[in-house]
């Protein structure tokens, strides 16, 4: 029995139109279908695959809206294949059908188109054909990381956030494989944390808290303290909260001794004082109650030590002044 070459754009547009109702675990099946049907097709049939139900779903993740039900499903079909590269085969077929329409909708006029291709590029980086050399290949490599440096100074804040986190995730999957400098290149360039955009900002925060995650890497290095103390000072309760997540254990060490909960109080005011109150308004979202309450009872202790003892300080240096103009007086 044969198929007629034909059924599959019939089949192709049954599942487009029934794809809203679809379950995320559904809508995976269903990529796992077109990946085994795509891998094992050949010659007509391949041709087809690829351009009227391959590249057609690459397509609607660039087009679509992403307020339609179904974006994210589209999405998903099309990471099944992103998630399969590594593969000559798969790399080879992302190359060709994302040429004529990905690096054309990366600069379209439309901010949302840009946003859902930069989601697409980074997802599938690196996008290069195998059979290229291999000086060929780093020059694609290459111009890629030039077009994503692009996308981080997008004029839109959706594309940025976008670029963030697609610059991230591939941070995070090729940290090792990228040259250092490239690494520090895209980590300076992602300072987002004062862009006018608040979306931006909670997301070079979200990444900020994944370097810290790595043991290799300090999210200090990235941005300074006194930028975060700034931003902490200022901004809105969701950038605060993530600022907060990021510098808890340099403030409130729990592990430590209570007099070190003060030492590292007492910095805090001192580094900046507004800051500072931010900062412990927030305290209770990352520690049990009973330590907001012994960090209190500390800093109570440590008044009380320190206030009688600064006035007996203040007096004496009283009575010696005033013995000093006694004895100028006599003089």
């Amino acid at each position: 029995m044969t198929w007629n070459v034909d059924f599959i754009w019939m089949i192709h547009g049954t599942v487009k139109n029934h794809l809203g109702s679809f379950t995320k675990a559904m809508t995976n099946h269903m990529a796992e279908v077109y990946f085994r049907a795509w891998n094992k097709a050949t010659g007509d049939f391949l041709d087809k695959m690829e351009v009227v139900c391959i590249q057609d779903l690459m397509q609607n993740a660039i087009l679509l809206h992403r307020t339609s039900p179904v974006h994210g499903k589209v999405r998903q079909m099309v990471g099944y294949f992103h998630k399969r590269k590594g593969c000559q085969h798969v790399d080879r077929m992302l190359f060709e059908l994302y040429k004529p329409i990905l690096w054309r909708a990366l600069s379209a006029p439309n901010h949302e188109v840009r946003a859902n291709a930069t989601l697409l590029f980074t997802e599938a980086f690196a996008v290069h054909d195998p059979a290229q050399s291999s000086q060929s290949i780093d020059a694609t490599i290459q111009g890629q990381l030039d077009t994503l440096m692009g996308l981080l100074d997008d004029p839109h804040p959706l594309v940025r956030s976008s670029a963030t986190l697609g610059v991230c995730r591939i941070l995070g999957s090729c940290w090792e494989l990228l040259p250092p400098t490239v690494v520090s290149d895209f980590l300076k360039k992602l300072n987002g944390l004062h862009d006018t955009s608040e979306k931006v900002r909670s997301t070079f925060l979200d990444m900020l808290l994944k370097v810290k995650a790595v043991r290799a890497a300090k999210f200090w290095d990235v941005c300074s303290m006194d930028h975060l103390l700034a931003r902490l000072e200022h901004d809105s309760p969701p950038v605060c909260r993530r600022v907060v997540d990021l510098l808890f254990k340099s403030f409130f060490p729990v592990n430590e001794s209570e007099k070190e909960w003060c030492c590292r109080c007492i910095t805090l005011i001192q580094m900046n004082p507004r800051a500072a109150r931010r900062f412990y308004q927030y305290a209770s979202l990352h520690t049990a109650p009973t330590n907001i309450v012994k960090l209190m009872l500390s800093i109570r202790r440590v008044l009380n030590t320190c206030l009688p003892r600064q006035a007996e300080l203040s007096q004496a240096d009283l009575s010696q002044a005033e013995l000093s103009q006694a004895d100028l007086s006599q003089g």
